[in-house]
């Protein structure tokens, strides 16, 4: 779990700091490093979402809840819509679309 921690913490600090940037300065999507370094990052928060259908949760009476159905109902009703925003891959959709690159930039600044 530190591993997967450390990467999520790595993939948030990138996306803050990369995703600005990346929206203010940069034209269209092309497929470069930059690319292949947010389609990564996508990736660590994709199997982010995924593996917070299986983490077990702690209640307020401290009581640990490991029903996998609850589990699920919990995180669908808590952070994962925030989690599948985060994870969207705009890049892509950018690159075979050939879509308007405002709407596109507006569309990744929404993961911040």
């Amino acid at each position: 779990a530190n591993f997967s921690d450390a990467a999520l913490t790595l993939a948030v600090v990138y996306t803050a700091i990369v995703t600005p940037a990346e929206v203010a300065f940069l034209g269209d999507t092309k497929f470069d490093y930059l690319f292949v370094l947010n389609q990564i990052m996508n990736l660590i928060f994709i199997q982010d979402l995924v593996l917070q259908f299986f983490l077990h949760y702690q209640l307020a009476n401290d009581a640990w809840v490991r029903e996998h159905p609850r589990i699920v109902r919990h995180y669908l009703r808590g952070s994962f819509a925030f989690d599948f925003v985060a994870s969207f891959p705009f890049d892509v959709i950018s690159l075979l679309a050939s879509s308007d690159s405002s709407f596109v930039s507006e569309l990744k600044a929404a993961r911040l």
